[in-house]
């Protein structure tokens, strides 16, 4: 539907390019074991909340799915 493309999806895509902006700069600066680090704490996290939290709105799903992919364009 257009809830799932416009209010879930794109904000999680934006978050993909900012994540993976901050990510090339932070690889540069610290090293990429660092940046792995980081990106397996969003993840872990993310799931664990989303885990716990499943029947919640669709917004709280919009903002773990944000971290989920911010996670995984560190790693």
């Amino acid at each position: 539907t257009a809830e799932i493309g416009s209010v879930i999806i794109f904000p999680g895509t934006m978050s993909v390019i900012i994540f993976g902006y901050i990510g090339g700069i932070l690889v540069d600066r610290r090293g990429p074991l660092y940046v792995l680090n980081i990106g397996v704490t969003f993840l872990s996290v993310s799931f664990l909340t989303a885990s716990f939290l499943l029947e919640t709105t669709s917004w709280f799903m919009t903002i773990i799915i944000v971290f989920v992919l911010g996670g995984l364009s560190f790693t």
